[in-house]
């Protein structure tokens, strides 16, 4: 997940979508339909070209097979393969 922890704008929301990301596999663990996620947060620091550079990079380096748009904001990419 790409989010915006650092930079202008965004950053408060961005740390606390990431706190209850994590929060939320360490009380529900990380099994989702019988599969084990791995979550990875990248920090996008407000800027839409980093955001897409970053989910492009986790896609073809960690092999991610889709990424949750991190809010309703439209720099916010969904990917699903």
């Amino acid at each position: 997940m790409s989010f915006s922890m650092t930079g202008a704008g965004f950053n408060a929301a961005g740390r606390q979508a990431a706190a209850g990301a994590r929060l939320y596999v360490q009380q529900h663990g990380n099994m989702v339909a019988g599969k084990k996620i791995e979550m990875i947060l990248r920090d996008d620091a407000g800027v839409a070209d980093n955001a897409r550079r970053l989910v492009q990079e986790m896609i073809v380096n960690d092999k991610v097979r889709s990424s949750p748009a991190a809010s309703r904001r439209p720099r916010s990419p969904m990917v699903s393969s």
